[in-house]
């Protein structure tokens, strides 16, 4: 029986984006399947509008259906890459390498054999450049919020460290085809952060080549076609019985629906930083209040008592995770911190049994209003700054918006706050 046009549209949906479909994909495919049995998933790659390259299913998939499943001898992890060419000079690291270097090593080594390495296939399909905070300019970096600054500051710091006992390790161990392609920090930036955007959690066996603290991380090939999506519910483990890397979906999605995982619960600083993109509306977002900025305000109103006050903050361990996080509300340790400032002498000597109480004094909540209030106004004087500063950077857009989400964020407290004053009123 011929097959009308009906057929042939719904034979065009499934196709994926011909550019996905080129001789690199094919043959990761072909090589996966023949060097470890792999099964093929029912999703298809494909290009979508607004989170580019992707994987869509060609069938309904439910709750509890395998997205994908990966054979133990596809994954690459620190087991393997101590039983590679790069072991030697991994096992002369003192102190011992972070697995993510580790594996950073194993890949550029890998890249450097070309078709000659066995995992040339997965390393011809890794994207060659990254929006990752490592490849920012400095204008851009030091730009950033204060929040998202020091985030991006501990995460180049990272990168430099590991980049400073790779490089130093090759010249010691004198290796003629691997110390100009390791010691390149253009080399070593790129497969950094393949394995900063891609790796995901997998046990291994504790080595005393690799340092233990995040030991537990792999590469796993087709597993990085998924993209991340803060509503995304899956499982993730490792089946014994299969021998395989799992991931199951909790959530149910239609034909030709685009398949989604979720990375962790992100906040868009976190996923700028370590992973190069932000979201709309991430319902991870918070606004992280600097107890710097805090005293400096309390400063302004020559609190009584502050020194006592801030004794008692730091001996508790009280002046971190001062969160504002949208529906949930405002963190404990900022209301605390809020509270015991406002406190009076007689109040302060029995500050635990006065925190326990769940009203908020008048007194608290207009200092509380009045904090975000001098804090929006530095924001605004900080964007002006920053429109013209950052209109020529490559990642001027970025910094600008990270700016906005968190007037935002402010905005939506200084609603509640006010909420919450008209019904003490």
């Amino acid at each position: 029986m011929a097959k009308g046009r009906t057929w042939r549209q719904r034979k065009r949906k499934v196709k994926a984006d011909p550019s996905l479909f080129d001789s690199k994909y094919v043959h990761l495919l072909k090589w996966m399947r023949a060097t470890d049995n792999f099964k093929p998933p029912s999703l298809s790659p494909r290009v979508f509008p607004n989170t580019g390259r992707g994987l869509m299913t060609v069938k309904p998939l439910q709750p509890g259906d395998v997205l994908i499943s990966v054979p133990a001898g596809l994954i690459i992890t620190t087991t393997v890459v101590l039983d590679s060419d790069v072991s030697s000079l991994i096992k002369r690291c003192n102190p011992p390498i972070t697995a993510q270097a580790a594996l950073s090593v194993f890949l550029l080594a890998e890249r450097a054999k070309s078709s000659d390495s066995v995992w040339s296939s997965y390393i011809s399909m890794l994207p060659l450049e990254f929006d990752t905070i490592t490849n920012w300019e400095t204008e851009a970096v030091d730009a950033l919020p204060p929040y998202t600054s020091r985030l991006a500051q501990k995460s180049l710091k990272t990168f430099y460290d590991a980049y400073a006992a790779i490089s130093q390790c090759c010249c010691a161990l004198d290796y003629p085809y691997l110390t100009s392609v390791l010691t390149c920090k253009k080399n070593f930036r790129w497969a950094w952060n393949v394995v900063n955007t891609r790796c995901v959690y997998f046990e291994v066996p504790t080595s005393p080549y690799i340092e233990e603290s995040g030991k537990n991380c792999a590469l796993i090939p087709y597993l990085d076609l998924l993209n991340h999506s803060p509503d995304a519910k899956v499982i993730t483990e490792f089946n014994k019985v299969t021998n395989c890397f799992e991931i199951l979906t909790l959530d149910s999605y239609r034909k030709y629906d685009q398949v989604f995982i979720k990375y962790g619960p992100h906040n868009n600083s976190e996923l700028l930083v370590e992973y190069g993109f932000i979201i709309p509306d991430n319902p991870h977002n918070f606004y992280e209040f600097s107890f710097d900025t805090i005293r400096d305000f309390s400063t302004c109103l020559d609190i009584a008592c502050f020194r006592q006050k801030e004794e008692i903050l730091e001996k508790y361990n009280l002046k971190k995770q001062l969160h504002y996080l949208g529906d949930a509300g405002i963190s404990w340790n900022l209301q605390s911190v809020l509270h015991i400032l406002n406190m009076s002498w007689q109040e302060l000597n029995c500050w635990e049994s006065c925190l326990s109480k769940k009203e908020w004094p008048p007194e608290v909540l207009e200092f509380t209003i009045n904090l975000v209030k001098f804090i929006m106004d530095k924001h605004s004087s900080e964007l002006q700054l920053l429109e013209p500063r950052t209109q020529k950077l490559k990642y001027g857009e970025q910094v600008r918006r990270l700016w906005q989400e968190e007037v935002n964020i402010l905005n939506e407290m200084m609603k509640e706050l006010n909420s919450e004053k008209a019904l003490n009123l």
